[in-house]
């Protein structure tokens, strides 16, 4: 018992995936129709609020797996607007997928375990967390990308986003084997004290800098900044549209809060290596974001190129550096969540048939 409440600090992500693997016995054992469908949709739904709950009732900052967890206020307050999105983007779901006769309980459960990776991303103070965290989200969102498996664009933009989701998986983990080679450790504090040990020595933390550089590929990636946006358009558009207002909403936030840790945690000290390039992918994004969105006539790569200049503004913030910069970064993130599923809610409903006149 005293082993379990040491996991407290995991609690959320706990139910999370728990929930999911209890929803997952009840939709097998069930028929599988849409009513059933849609019950475990609403059961996924009150696990994440069971989950904000939990996250909610924590305070102070606690840890697990020798710092490699952390649970502190800024988690919290990602972890909050995270499952606001993917709970957001639940309940938008149903209408749009009772119509299209895609309604499944897989859908819900593969978004519970999407949102429990986000999670152990936010929380993430160590590379080895925040790889398996990191990949919990990806594998999951690979599948719900290509959820309609009979249409061709939903399969190619499955397939589009997992060849590239590998690619950039690939250069953080050698930008990751890069870090751990020069500090000799994969925990965040411990790569801080050797670059502190470093100094303004640019020989010595050659190395250091040139992993920063993969881990920050991979991330910049993951929040579609430029020029690392190439899979957004054409993903965001072949997807189903509940699932585009998941990717547009949850995921975004769960990266630019890990982004933020990695940086500020890991790489504080050498900020004046790192702050050139956030700052160019911050001006790119909002550039091109703005640019590209000018000759769309598909409304979801409007979105795509509108959430890659969001995320260039929010960027501003991390540029910026300072507590000041990382709580602009949060009241931006609340706002684009919300104003995201106000939008999509509003495209989803463009789908419905107009009621037939009477007489």
């Amino acid at each position: 018992m005293a082993e379990l409440l040491k996991l407290t600090p995991m609690l959320p992500e706990l139910v999370l995936v728990g929930g999911a693997m209890l929803l997952l016995l009840y939709g097998v054992m069930r028929p599988e129709t849409e009513a059933e469908a849609e019950v475990v949709d609403w059961m996924a739904i009150g696990l994440m609020a069971v989950a904000a709950y939990l996250v909610f009732a924590t305070s102070g900052t606690q840890s697990l797996f020798g710092s490699g967890f952390i649970a502190d206020p800024f988690a919290r307050i990602m972890k909050l607007i995270t499952l606001l999105g993917a709970s957001g983007a639940l309940l938008l779901s149903f209408d749009d997928m009772k119509d299209t006769k895609t309604l499944k309980f897989e859908f819900p459960i593969l978004v519970l375990l999407a949102t429990a990776g986000m999670m152990i991303m936010i929380s993430a103070n160590d590379l080895l967390s925040l790889y398996l965290g990191l990949e919990l989200q990806s594998l999951a969102l690979y599948v719900v990308a290509a959820f309609r498996r009979d249409d061709v664009r939903s399969s190619e933009a499955g397939l589009k986003y997992f060849v590239l989701g590998a690619l950039s998986s690939g250069m953080l983990l050698y930008g990751a084997s890069l870090a751990y080679g020069f500090a000799g450790t994969t925990s965040f504090a411990g790569i801080a004290a050797a670059a502190k040990a470093a100094g303004g020595d640019a020989s010595k933390s050659l190395l250091l800098v040139f992993g920063l550089v993969f881990i920050l590929v991979g991330l910049a990636f993951k929040i579609s900044a430029v020029p690392f946006h190439m899979w957004t358009p054409d993903v965001y558009e072949g997807a189903p549209t509940p699932v585009t207002t998941f990717f547009a909403a949850a995921p975004k936030v769960a990266a630019m809060a890990l982004l933020v840790r990695v940086a500020g945690s890991a790489f504080g000290d050498i900020r004046v290596q790192w702050q050139p390039i956030i700052v160019f992918l911050s001006i790119a994004s909002m550039v091109i974001g703005a640019l590209g969105a000018i000759g769309q006539t598909n409304i979801k790569r409007l979105m795509a190129y509108s959430s890659i200049a969001n995320m260039g503004y929010a960027l501003l913030g991390l540029a910026a550096g300072g507590a000041e910069g990382i709580q602009g970064i949060i009241i931006y993130l609340v706002i684009y969540v919300v104003m995201t599923l106000g939008t999509f809610a509003c495209i989803l409903s463009m789908r419905r048939e107009a009621p037939a006149e009477p007489g």
